[in-house]
């Protein structure tokens, strides 16, 4: 009988000792979790999260063209691609034989990166700064580059076409136009790492005779991010030299 005692009282010592290290594997494995979810919460490096954007949808451009190349696809093939789309898209549009241009073509490419949590389905802007001869005119476009039910930001190349007639067209008539800067935001808390952001105006892809052209490209490498919803953050290029000058 005392041995069948001691039994009992072994195997309730044995049951609290698993229940003990159960519990304590529970707390260990609630803390990982909680550390993974802190780790692929907020990840901005921009330091210019937070930001307020007014979005007036009237100026918001959306693109004529959109493309989008996995991340094992090389940059020459990207281009014929983008090659081929474009040069269907130009030929069927009216040219403009004058010494300047009412309309203005120019593209966007961006690379995004292929770190965990990196791709977005946030809502994404551009605002791009063009100098030109109107001096009384700011040329400031910004366009969506969030296209609904349309795949892009999952890494690899995305390619955008842009048409910019001005929101008062009449007013329009540029000889010339440079690239000065632009503004990349994201609205949301689902991160996105930007790789490099290239703009690139090019004289054969516009309806009046065209010479010289505009390009830059930069490698931020940096993540945008925001710690609320309908909050923004910001990339900045900064003013940029010698990106070049489209002459009509």
């Amino acid at each position: 009988m005392k041995n069948l005692s001691h039994l009992k009282i072994l195997v309730s010592l044995l049951v609290c000792a698993v229940l003990i290290v159960s519990c304590e594997k529970s707390d260990l494995n609630t803390e990982t979790n909680q550390s993974i979810e802190t780790e692929e919460g907020f990840k901005s490096t921009t330091g210019n999260n937070d930001q307020v954007i007014e979005n007036n949808d009237s100026k918001i451009n959306q693109p004529i063209l959109q493309l989008h190349f996995d991340k094992n696809v090389s940059k020459e093939e990207a281009m014929l691609k983008r090659n081929e789309v474009v040069e269907e898209y130009m030929s069927k549009q009216p040219t403009q034989q004058k010494g300047y241009s009412t309309e203005l073509f120019y593209e966007v490419w961006i690379i995004t990166g292929t770190q965990t949590d990196n791709n977005t389905d946030g809502f994404v802007s551009l605002a791009t700064d063009f100098n030109s001869d109107q001096v009384d005119l700011l040329i400031r476009e910004s366009v969506q580059l969030d296209i609904p039910n349309y795949d892009d930001r999952e890494g690899g190349w995305d390619y955008y076409f842009f048409r910019y007639k001005g929101y008062r067209p009449e007013r329009v008539r540029v000889s010339w136009v440079e690239i000065d800067s632009a503004r990349l935001a994201l609205q949301g808390t689902d991160g996105w790492f930007v790789k490099e952001l290239t703009i690139a105006i090019f004289p054969s892809v516009q309806t009046a005779p065209a010479s010289g052209g505009c390009y830059f490209s930069v490698s931020p490498n940096i993540w945008m991010d925001n710690e609320k919803p309908n909050g923004w953050d910001l990339y900045y290029t900064g003013s940029i030299e010698n990106t070049g000058r489209i002459l009509f």
